[in-house]
């Protein structure tokens, strides 16, 4: 697998290396990198990734619909460190996620959250003291 530093990237895609560090940051979970620190190093496939990145940004997307069209195209890989025995995988961050199963989730989980709401609402109309007859009248 060919590997290449921050510097590598910045010359084939001509973004500069400070853009490339900060979007590391931001979208590390969407990159396959190996060892930390000076030592880092990327996946070639990372350079498509930095592309796609910068397209988004440049067509004025927000880093959260960034982060979706990412788990979309890509899933998220796993984080890889090189050790003195070989490569070993240090984090799984997660897989494709498939948007036709999630969708009907996330709104029964909306929806909950209503009911919720509505039940903690009555909850506290409960527990207020209640008023007799007399003192609704006259107070």
């Amino acid at each position: 697998m060919e590997k290449l530093s921050i510097a590598e990237i910045s010359r084939k895609t001509n973004i500069p290396e400070s853009t490339l560090r900060y979007r590391t940051k931001l979208f590390r979970k969407f990159l396959i990198i190996f060892g930390k620190g000076r030592k880092k190093k990327f996946a070639k496939e990372s350079l498509d990734r930095f592309q796609y990145i910068n397209n988004c940004f440049e067509e004025g997307l927000s880093t959260d619909s960034i982060v979706t069209n990412l788990e979309k195209k890509y899933g998220q890989e796993a984080i890889v460190e090189e050790s003195k025995t070989g490569l070993r995988k240090i984090k799984n961050t997660g897989s494709k996620i498939d948007f036709e199963i999630m969708a009907p989730m996330i709104k029964i989980i909306e929806n909950q959250e209503i009911i919720i709401t509505e039940l903690r609402t009555q909850n506290r109309m409960l527990k207020e003291p209640k008023q007799g007859f007399l003192k609704k009248l006259f107070f």
